[in-house]
């Protein structure tokens, strides 16, 4: 069912992409703006993939119990495969979408940031995930935060247990850090934003009052 709607997702894009190009031609921005989101969302969807591959080799009892994933539908790690590529791909679509509000609500709608720009802005998010997803690992395996230990260890393993608080703080702080690093990352682009459109209204009038000397 996913990948149909996925399919859909892109089917309907890439219709809507090609007739603002068949329309604007050269000018037309929905093939630029979808291709944006959809790198977004490859990259976060790799991102994802890799981020549980790791985890679940950690604590394949956190996805069993915490996440759902049954192993009766298949091997555990490719079950954690897709729950990465889709967790990560709709991450990275919602942080592709937010730089594109984010570079296109200026007070000058003309002037944008461009692309490769907005696209190492996406480093911002890592670079808040990954030291609050640390502090989450120690956290949560220090002090049990949520008070699930006693409940945990009547089905796993002390050794069980720790891994599996161990990387319900991973994620946690990668939750965490995803979305301050976000907050961060639209800031920034709206300081660059603001910058560029105050270059643009300065050339802009120096240009009308070079027109205007006789």
């Amino acid at each position: 069912m996913y990948l149909l709607r996925f399919a859909g997702l892109l089917s309907v894009a890439a219709i809507v992409a090609f007739i603002d190009w068949r329309r604007n031609g050269v000018k037309a921005t929905r093939p630029r703006e979808y291709g944006f989101v959809f790198v977004c969302g490859l990259l976060g969807a790799i991102f994802g993939i890799l981020w549980d591959q790791g985890t679940v080799t950690l604590s394949p009892d956190y996805f069993i119990y915490g996440k759902g994933l049954n192993p009766e539908d298949g091997p555990l790690r490719v079950l954690a495969l897709a729950l990465g590529f889709k967790a990560g791909f709709f991450g990275g679509l919602v942080v592709g979408m937010t730089y594109l509000i984010a570079n296109s609500s200026g007070r000058n709608r003309t002037v944008k940031l461009p692309y490769p720009v907005l696209l190492r802005g996406a480093v911002w998010p890592l670079l808040a995930l990954i030291p609050l997803a640390v502090l989450g690992f120690f956290v949560f395996e220090t002090w049990d935060p949520l008070g699930k230990a006693p409940e945990l260890r009547r089905m796993l393993s002390k050794d069980q247990t720790q891994n599996f608080l161990r990387v319900w703080g991973l994620h946690a702080g990668l939750y965490l850090g995803a979305v301050l690093g976000l907050i961060f990352g639209v800031i920034r682009i709206r300081k660059a934003l603001n910058l560029a459109i105050s270059l643009h209204e300065e050339e802009e009038n120096g240009q009308n009052c070079a027109d205007a000397e006789p």
